[in-house]
């Protein structure tokens, strides 16, 4: 019984033994599991987030954590060693996956998805669709609404290739601060043989997309022509006054090329009251006087159709007739005393509108001292051509200061004139 008793009590004090062993020793660290908040997040670009971790475990473990972004590069963003999320500058084609990972335990880890947004609404382009001439420029403005000027750059697309191509073209950025940007598109020498990002040949596609978030994005048209040929007609030799005619002009050229054309008259658009108006359908009224250059040669009307790209054109000239075939004076000759009178009589042939004509009185010749009507030092004459001589000799004068001139012109056609002489006698 002794024996039985002694040995219970071996077992016992095992037992205890045991036992405090289990109580005296450290309990094994375990990390059981790593949370992180939030779980889901929206960040605008170029924006920060704090996160933070939940670490569980068992014994002494230790809380920290490693922080790393999905992907392993700055497109998706970066994250500090305490948490703090930066947000990249551009929206990324995916979403970002943010990793938490146990610093005791590499196997227990958390992941937090985050949303990177632009807050840009729109891109709008202006202008959203225009013709163009091959070879020139056209300035497109793109305005980025909704993003506080947060991600303001514009990437300028000709045909869906950054920058354009030689087929197509080529448009070029010009940065302004928080406002629109503006790309400066130059068309091809040509009109494109192969669509440029459009069904139709000879259009381009211009596309502005935001270089923050590739999802936003607004596109033009650019139709390119080109005008090879412009031709007139009528082609006359001869208008009387106050005619009318009715020119036009065929435009010839590749693409979807404008047509109009702008009207001038020896230079003038529109005309003038020289050389008569024309209107933009091409409706040309001759003046009410025919014109001549200053030697008295008849000078000739120039209508000209000029295409919308300002390099063709085509002319037609002609002379406008007044009806008048000749003017002539009756004496040519004479010799007036001072102070007495002389009749001029003017002799007009053809058809004439206008018969009226005006006197003119020189002191030598057309090159002199003139003026219509005369005056007292060289004598004066009546509309009615009733010369009446001065009381004194000219002081000046190409004729010994005994001789002047009498002019008589055609209102209508100044190229019709004649001339008379007179001798004055004292």
């Amino acid at each position: 019984m002794k024996r039985v008793r002694n040995f219970a009590v071996s077992i016992l004090l095992g037992w205890v033994i045991v036992g405090c062993d289990w109580l005296l020793s450290p309990q094994e660290s375990t990390v059981t599991s790593v949370t992180i908040f939030p779980s889901e997040a929206e960040v605008f670009i170029s924006n920060e987030l704090q996160f933070t971790t939940t670490v569980q475990g068992i014994g002494d473990f230790n809380p920290e954590v490693t922080w790393r972004v999905g992907g392993h590069t700055d497109y998706y963003g970066s994250i500090t060693s305490y948490g703090l999320y930066a947000a990249p500058d551009a929206v990324p084609a995916t979403g970002t996956i943010v990793i938490a990972t146990s610093v005791a335990d590499i196997t227990k880890a958390d992941t937090a998805f985050v949303e990177i947004v632009s807050g840009i609404s729109q891109i709008t382009i202006t202008p959203s669709r225009t013709k163009l001439l091959v070879g020139n420029e056209l300035q497109f403005t793109a305005v980025i609404h909704g993003s506080d000027g947060v991600g303001q750059d514009i990437v300028w697309h000709v045909n869906g290739v950054v920058g354009g191509t030689e087929p197509c073209g080529y448009i070029t950025i010009e940065d302004k601060p928080f406002g629109p940007r503006e790309g400066l598109y130059r068309a091809p020498t040509s009109v494109p043989i192969e669509p440029c990002g459009n069904d139709t040949a000879g259009q381009v596609l211009i596309t502005a997309v935001s270089a923050a978030d590739a999802s936003k994005s607004d596109s033009a048209i650019v139709e390119l022509f080109a005008i090879n040929s412009v031709i007139v007609s009528p082609q006359i030799d001869s208008m009387f006054l106050r005619e009318q005619e009715q020119f036009t002009a065929t435009v010839d050229g590749d693409g979807n090329f404008i047509a109009d054309v702008t009207w001038l008259v020896n230079g003038t658009r529109g005309g003038s009251e020289r050389y008569g108006f024309i209107t933009e359908s091409g409706l040309y009224t001759t003046p009410f006087a025919a014109f001549c250059y200053d030697d008295g040669l008849p000078e000739e009307a120039v209508v000209t159709a000029m295409s919308a790209d300002l390099h063709e054109y085509d002319s037609v000239s002609f002379i406008v007739l007044s009806g008048i075939t000749d003017v002539g004076i009756n004496p040519v000759l004479s010799e007036v005393a001072l102070g007495d009178s002389i009749q001029f009589k003017v002799i007009i042939s053809g058809n004439p509108i206008d018969s009226t004509v005006r006197w003119v009185v020189s002191d030598c010749f057309r090159n002199g001292n003139s003026s219509e009507g005369g005056s007292e030092e060289l004598g004066t004459i009546s509309k009615t051509g009733l010369y009446v001589a001065p009381l004194t000799l000219p002081s000046t004068g190409c004729g010994g200061f005994t001789k002047v001139t009498v002019f008589v012109q055609s209102i209508v056609d100044p190229c019709q004139n004649a001339m008379g002489i007179v001798y004055l006698i004292e």
